[in-house]
C-alpha cells in the first residue's frame, strides 16, 4: 500500500491558486493506490512513540510543544506523540472527518472502514481516540 501527503490550504474562502502563508497551511494523508476495507494501514514508523509527560514541557520551546499539540494526542496521563516532532511518521498527520476513511483498534492500529479510492484522503474520528479536546460522543441509534 502507498500513501502520500500534501500540504492543503486551510478553508479561507479564497479561490483555490491563491497565495498561502505556510502557517495557514494543513498536511492531509491521501491513499496513492485503492486500499480494500479491513486493510491495516501502516501509518507509523516502528518506535515513532512517546509519551510526554505535561511537566516536561517548561524545558522546552514553545514551537515544539505547539507542534507536539498540533499532531499528539492529549489524556490524563500526558501527551501522546511522535518521538521527535522533527521527523515525524506520516499518521502524525492524519485528520478528522464525521465520516472517516479509517477507524483504530484498541492497540491502536488504524485499518480501512471502507473502501478507499486512490487520491483519496485518509480521515479518522479523532473523538475515538482518547483526547480530552475530542470528548467521546454518544451516537444516537
Amino acid at each position: 500500500m502507498k500513501l502520500y501527503f500534501v500540504l492543503l490550504p486551510v478553508d479561507t474562502g479564497l479561490p483555490v491558486f491563491t497565495r498561502t502563508p505556510l502557517e495557514r497551511m494543513e498536511i492531509g494523508i491521501f491513499a496513492a493506490q485503492d486500499i480494500p476495507r479491513g486493510t491495516k494501514l501502516s501509518l507509523f514508523a516502528k518506535g515513532d512513540y512517546k509519551l510526554w509527560p505535561l511537566s516536561a514541557a517548561k524545558k522546552r520551546p514553545r514551537l515544539f510543544w505547539e507542534r507536539l499539540l498540533k499532531y499528539g494526542v492529549l489524556d490524563e496521563t500526558g501527551l501522546h506523540g511522535p518521538k521527535n516532532p522533527h521527523q515525524m511518521s506520516i499518521g502524525w498527520y492524519i485528520r478528522h472527518s464525521d465520516m472517516p476513511t479509517a477507524s483504530i483498534d484498541k492497540e491502536y492500529d488504524y485499518f480501512a472502514r471502507r473502501n478507499i479510492k486512490a487520491g483519496e484522503e485518509i480521515t479518522v474520528d479523532l473523538h475515538t481516540l482518547g483526547d480530552v479536546r475530542y470528548p467521546k460522543r454518544h451516537y444516537k441509534r
